[in-house]
């Protein structure tokens, strides 16, 4: 771009010389044209004049060898009738036909080559108007499509975000409905815990069966252990009573009936012990 733009400031400046020096050549054609019109018979009497004394000087022999004669002077009256047909030849010249002139020609041509070039330089300016204007074009429609682009984004990531926050509501009511039924679930716990007893515990209530077990067997044990307990205290009863019948039969110093009834005793005693120890 930069380059660009330096080869049109070239351009531009090599313009602006060619268009000064043909203005200049123009004005130099121009000013030499008026003087060539103006003094054009004034040069030539002067010539003529200059030719007519060279051709007077003294020895001025022709190359026949004859002498020629004298040049006649024209008069102030010729020469000012021939100027005057030299300035109407010059006028002839100079009209080009429908009243213009050759320096209105000369001063219009110009004019046109100025504003030629001028139009050139406007040509240029407008074509680099053109150009920045394209380019400006350009360069906004692509920010137009960038915009549009970021504002898509922007829409959706709002539409996102509010997404996002009528999930979190929806999450928090959640977790809300179930902190409720944690904490009714949890006093149901502690009902149940409370009126249920071991029924929470499985070990314990399993060591509850166990030790009921064990104490139905303590009983069944204890039970048995107070039936032999008797059983003994009768024996001992039988046992002192056998005792105390056999004193007194020792002490007893009677007949054979005596002794009979102590030998009925005895067997009442054994027949006891015995009934007691099938009742074991």
């Amino acid at each position: 771009m930069s380059s660009q733009k330096h080869r049109r400031t070239k351009k531009k400046q090599k313009l602006s010389t060619s268009s000064s020096l043909r203005v200049t050549s123009l004005a130099l054609d121009t000013d030499f044209t008026e003087m060539k019109l103006e003094d054009f018979t004034t040069a030539k009497s002067l010539s003529q004049l200059r030719s007519s004394k060279s051709m007077q000087k003294v020895g001025d022999v022709p190359k026949d060898g004859k002498k020629k004669q004298k040049a006649r002077v024209p008069t102030t009256t010729e020469i000012e009738i021939k100027v005057n047909k030299t300035n109407k030849k010059s006028e002839e010249l100079e009209d080009l036909g429908d009243g213009l002139k050759m320096r209105e020609f000369l001063i219009r041509q110009a004019d046109t080559q100025v504003l030629t070039l001028k139009i050139e330089e406007r040509n240029s300016d407008l074509n680099r108007l053109h150009t920045k204007c394209n380019d400006d074009v350009h360069a906004l429609a692509h920010l137009k499509n960038k915009e549009h682009m970021w504002r898509h984004t922007h829409e959706r990531n709002v539409r996102h975000l509010q997404d996002c926050i009528d999930r979190n509501t929806k999450f928090r009511e959640q977790i809300y409905r179930g902190k409720l039924e944690h904490n009714a679930i949890s006093r149901e716990i502690s009902k149940l815990r409370f009126d249920g007893g071991l029924m929470q515990y499985p070990a314990l209530l399993e060591d509850f069966d166990q030790t009921v077990s064990d104490l139905y067997a303590k009983r069944k044990s204890v039970e048995k252990l107070r039936n032999t307990h008797k059983s003994l205290l009768n024996r001992i009863r039988l046992a002192e009573q056998l005792a105390d019948a056999v004193s007194r039969r020792k002490s007893i110093k009677s007949t054979g009936s005596i002794r009979k009834s102590t030998l009925l005793e005895a067997a009442d005693l054994a027949k006891q012990l015995r009934i007691s120890a099938l009742s074991k």
